[in-house]
């Protein structure tokens, strides 16, 4: 492969080197960007200074803005988003504050109400509060602007153009405080009582004495999310779901900034948000720990690692929609803006994680692991089974006490339910299982040796250990398939059960499912032994005779 650019060897170590451009030294401090990359490797070594001139481009660029910046006579970034509506009208009735204690007895009204000079106050007003207009260097307008008080302007954070909604909004505005101005200034003249309610009802509440009421902080994004995740009508939900939605929000809060006022985000924003989303890498905080999503969608992009899938991206939209729609119930704000901004997913919702094939079961269950001559099996082998012929989740099997393993109506039964270390998915979830006959000897014969041994659960890891090492068997055994694992069992009994012409209402009540209809109000389950005639039907064409091998 042809050596990347920058990259040099020294002492047997790759490094990698950018030259600064002249202009952009005094800002970086240094004639060039070099370090080491870590390696003795080439094939490594070239990889990773393709990261690094990503990192080389990004600092180049921020010193190019700040360059730019800085050459701009006083124009500094637009890093702050206008004032809106509420907080222009709170520019103003500050100003109109402090002419209305300035006032004298006899005050000049006034008569010329023309659009320069409304320009010049409210270019005044703006300036004062670090808002600068961006008048054009010539017209008729230009005066307006030189007309302006330089002695109270502060350094701008804040740029608007003259055309623009917020500075349109500030004018008006001010054309309704000049003649609220004018209306009590002719009445102190004149010696008569003045009805501030009989004015501009904008003005009621501000007097000489009275000073408008400050206008409190506006709930910014990370304060938004702080609260919805603690909404009350949240409270039931899971540790799992809840560790899930603090990834998403985490992300989000990133990408969305977390002191942008809930109120200023807007269409264009929630857009922008699903637009890098979908440029993202897949597991980024594992493959790029710590680096900014920006970088990371542009490192992505370079280096071609896989990115997020549709579905992923709406996951992280609809969580996104979900706090800006309680954020509008709230009266934070006013719509929901990410509303309406999922991707289209091209693969149906059935296909998303298929079944096990025949073939991919003769694979994971003709393996060494469950062939092998043991003393006894362990989790890696029962999890699997018992995942087989019950169609239960993941942390449903891991999670199982030995009192979990019951006799119901006569019928041995896996009972699904919540405990002490025990959750549920759903309310739906809980549930009894008649264990399958295939298994149910050598199943009941594992739970008393657990039992004898004073043991309480029935298995020793957790789910997310016992997931990961039978994702390594998977791929061990040539079945492992993108997005695939454990959960494809519990797609396999949903099929195995409708081959078999099993009624959807048992369907729904052996796997968990929320029945339809009134069906779901009424009754206190069906019966065990009805159950366990729809479970007998489930046939699968693999030889599990090492079953029976004990202490």
């Amino acid at each position: 492969m042809a050596r990347p650019s920058g990259l040099f060897r020294r002492g047997g170590v790759w490094y990698y080197r950018r030259l600064v451009p002249d202009d952009l030294r005094p800002i970086i401090g240094k004639a060039e960007i070099r370090g080491s990359l870590r390696t003795y490797d080439y094939a490594e070594a070239c990889g990773l200074a393709h990261l690094a001139a990503v990192d080389a481009d990004i600092e180049l660029a921020a010193a190019r803005r700040k360059l730019n910046s800085q050459s701009a006579a006083g124009r500094t970034q637009n890093t702050d988003p206008p004032p809106d509506e509420v907080g222009i009208e709170a520019l103003v009735l500050a100003s109109f504050h402090d002419r209305e204690r300035e006032a004298k007895a006899e005050l000049e009204a006034l008569d010329d109400l023309a659009s320069q000079t409304f320009a010049s106050i409210t270019t005044t007003i703006l300036a004062e509060h670090g808002v600068r207009v961006d008048w054009p260097t010539t017209g008729p307008i230009s005066a307006a602007a030189t007309a302006t008080r330089h002695d109270k302007m502060q350094l701008p954070s804040v740029i608007v153009a003259p055309d623009s909604p917020e500075y349109q909004k500030a004018a008006e505005m001010v054309r309704r405080a000049s003649l609220e101005y004018v209306r009590r200034s002719r009445g102190r003249i004149a010696h008569t009582d003045f009805d501030p309610i009989n004015g501009d009802p904008m003005f009621q509440n501000v007097t000489t004495e009275v000073a408008p009421a400050p206008v409190e902080n506006e709930i910014t994004f990370q304060g938004l999310v702080d609260e919805f995740m603690n909404d009350p009508k949240r409270s039931n939900l899971k540790p799992k779901s809840k560790k899930n939605h603090e990834g998403l929000f985490r992300l989000l809060v990133q990408i969305v900034g977390g002191d942008k006022p809930a109120r200023s985000i807007t269409r264009e924003d929630a857009r922008a948000v699903r637009d890098l989303l979908i440029r993202l890498p897949t597991n980024m905080t594992k493959h790029l720990p710590g680096v900014a999503p920006e970088k990371a969608a542009v490192i992505a992009e370079r280096s071609g690692m896989p990115t997020l899938s549709p579905a992923s991206v709406n996951d992280y939209v609809a969580t996104l929609s979900a706090v800006l729609r309680y954020a509008v119930r709230e009266e934070h704000i006013d719509k929901n803006v990410a509303e309406g901004l999922a991707v289209a997913v091209d693969v149906h919702p059935r296909d998303a994680r298929q079944a096990f094939t025949d073939d991919q079961l003769r694979r994971i269950f003709g393996a060494d692991l469950f062939r092998k001559t043991r003393k006894s099996w362990t989790h890696c082998q029962w999890v699997p089974v018992i995942a087989l012929y019950t169609g239960a989740r993941l942390g449903e099997v891991v999670q199982l006490r030995c009192e979990d393993i019951a006799e119901v109506d006569d019928v041995n039964v896996i009972l699904v339910r919540a405990g002490p270390g025990q959750n549920l998915k759903n309310a739906n979830a809980r549930r009894l299982v008649p264990i399958h006959p295939a298994i149910k000897d050598e199943l009941m014969a594992y739970v008393e040796r657990r039992r004898a041994r004073g043991e309480d659960r029935l298995f020793d890891k957790p789910p997310r250990s016992v997931g990961a090492s039978f994702g390594c068997h998977l791929k061990k055994v040539g079945a492992k398939v993108a997005g695939g694992g454990m959960h494809q069992f519990r797609h396999l009994m949903a099929d195995k059960l409708t081959e078999g012409h099993t009624p959807g209402d048992l369907i729904d009540e052996l796997m968990g499912w929320a029945r339809a209809g009134m069906r779901n109000l009424y009754g206190s389950g069906i019966r065990a032994s009805v159950l366990a005639v729809e479970v007998a039907k489930v046939k699968h064409e693999l030889d599990l005779s090492r079953l029976h091998v004990m202490d």
